[in-house]
């Protein structure tokens, strides 16, 4: 919904096309990150997608990634992506083990993001991941 704000109303601007096609930002609260902030960059292929590279930093652990977002303009505007991602918890993370390595793949539909995720030495044992938020 920020990102369809600076659409329509500076859809010209330099700022407005660092934020739209250079930059991915976001807030969430979900497991296992709790409350996080998102920051990375983004490499444009074409309008409607990018390539994806950053951090997360929570309260209960941080997580690096790289993925793919993309924009729907065809019936109204939506995005969404799909991160590899590596997580790291801290002492009381939501759905996993503490201090603990993960890595798995996590997917974006507007508002909503899920995932599963595996401990560093145990390929059977998944967790899920599970957030609301907001990031571009």
């Amino acid at each position: 919904m920020l990102a369809t704000g600076l659409t329509a109303a500076h859809a010209d601007t330099p700022i407005s096309d660092l934020l739209q096609r250079h930059l991915t930002v976001g807030v969430w609260a979900g497991a296992p990150l709790g409350l996080s902030g998102r920051l990375g960059a983004a490499w444009p292929l074409d309008k409607e997608l990018s390539v994806t590279a950053g951090q997360e930093w929570g309260t209960e652990g941080k997580k690096q990634f790289i993925g793919f977002r993309a924009l729907y303009l065809g019936h109204g505007v939506g995005w969404g992506g799909v991160d590899l991602a590596h997580w790291r918890t801290k002492q009381q993370p939501l759905m996993a083990s503490k201090e603990t390595d993960y890595y798995g793949l996590e997917a974006q539909l507007l508002v909503v993001r899920a995932g599963v995720m595996w401990p560093e030495g145990q390929p059977t044992r998944p967790r899920l991941t599970l957030g609301l938020g907001i990031s571009y």
